[in-house]
């Protein structure tokens, strides 16, 4: 189970069992939710799995103020983003190997992870990797609090 940010592409969770079941999906989602410092004004959107329409992942998205949102059933370009991340990490990954353990297959798909976060270039982001993006944002945003302290707006 992986989280990804949007705007950056950045895998901001990711794991593995032998169930992709509500508890893998919940796991994920709050540490994804918990590394981003309970960010507020959410959208989470995934297929409409059985696992996404629980009650108790629905609760718990509620409980932290997090709106969903669902894709079309039998429409996968309405998840495209997450239909591209994992037909990349089967390609670059996965397919290209023979495992010989299931600790192998983790750690390889770790390293992936990072590789993808910290190295991949990605058309979408300008052919920025995702960990620049987000580089890119925060210092955007640091220049736009420092200009709005230099020049309050009620004073132009």
């Amino acid at each position: 189970c992986v989280v990804l940010d949007l705007f950056s592409r950045k895998v901001l969770a990711a794991r593995a069992s032998c169930q992709n079941d509500t508890a893998l999906v919940a796991r994920t989602f709050e540490t994804a939710f918990l590394r981003r410092g309970r960010p507020r004004g959410l959208l989470f959107h995934s297929d409409q799995g059985r696992q996404y329409t629980s009650d108790y992942f629905r609760e718990l998205l509620e409980e932290f103020s997090v709106r969903q949102s669902f894709s079309t059933p039998g429409i996968p370009y309405d998840n495209a983003v997450m239909e591209s991340f994992f037909a990349s990490l089967k390609k670059e990954e996965y397919h290209r190997y023979f495992y010989k353990s299931i600790g192998a297959l983790l750690d390889s798909v770790r390293q992936c992870l990072l590789f993808y976060n910290r190295q991949r270039p990605h058309s979408r982001l300008g052919y920025r990797t995702p960990e620049e993006m987000e580089q890119l944002y925060k210092t955007k945003q640091a220049a736009s609090t420092l200009t709005d302290r230099l020049l309050p707006a009620d004073n132009l």
